[in-house]
């Protein structure tokens, strides 16, 4: 007579919290913290990990990551962007924040892109509303909200420097160091960016030849934080 046994591994107890314990939290829908699916809006969150993985060097470049987000390279580092069709070169119908702060032009009626003195490394994560929110952040807001949140100076403490070369005859040069002691802390970043571009050529003698030259799109920019915190 023989006995067949089974043995069964045993599983730990699984809830549905603990599926959601790594969800964002999120600031830009009512700005006030809460989990983005208690937020009573669509957001998307473009965090580190995915801005480090896409290769991106230019910001506009990451909200192609967002579903419904059109985006094109124009000239003169200019960018075009849009929502669910409704592009604009000037992006007058999205409120674009920088740590909750608004980089809207209201002299001009614009988002300018490549005035933005911000380096992809200086980024801790994007959030994106889709959709109107004007309630909350006033009438640019028609089509979505664009926050850019820093990384704080405690978040970039030591040296790098990054070289980067791509399509259109990129170069780029990125360099950030952070320091400080106790509750003081501080981060510099500076940056350059060059790339080839075509531009519309008004001079009759070289528009015999079909009316285009080259000529090269350069960014420089320096910027920086000091964090003091109270103990």
């Amino acid at each position: 007579m023989g006995a067949l046994t089974c043995a069964q591994p045993a599983w730990a107890a699984v809830t549905e919290a603990d599926f959601l314990d790594e969800l964002p939290v999120v600031l830009s829908v009512s700005r006030l913290s809460q989990p983005v699916l208690e937020a009573p809006a669509a957001v998307s969150v473009i965090d580190r990990d995915m801005i480090r993985a896409s290769g991106f060097r230019d910001i506009p470049d990451l909200l192609r990551l967002v579903p419904g987000f059109s985006v094109a390279y124009t000239r003169d580092n200019t960018w075009a962007l849009g929502y669910h069709g409704m592009g604009d070169a000037f992006s007058r119908r999205m409120q674009v924040l920088v740590d909750g702060r608004s980089i809207y032009s209201p002299h001009f009626g614009a988002v300018y892109w490549s005035d933005l003195p911000l380096s992809i490394d200086d980024i801790e994560r994007i959030e994106v509303v889709r959709g109107p929110n004007a309630a909350v952040h006033g009438a640019n807001a028609f089509s979505a909200v664009i926050n850019i949140i820093t990384k704080t100076a405690a978040q970039a403490q030591g040296s790098r420097v990054s070289m980067q070369a791509g399509e259109q005859s990129t170069r780029g040069f990125s360099a950030q160091h952070g320091g400080g002691e106790g509750a003081l802390r501080y981060r510099l970043t500076a940056s350059a960016q060059q790339r080839d571009r075509f531009e519309s050529n008004v001079n009759f003698k070289a528009a015999a030849d079909n009316g285009r030259y080259l000529e090269a799109g350069k960014t420089y920019f320096v910027n920086g934080r000091m964090d003091w915190q109270l103990t």
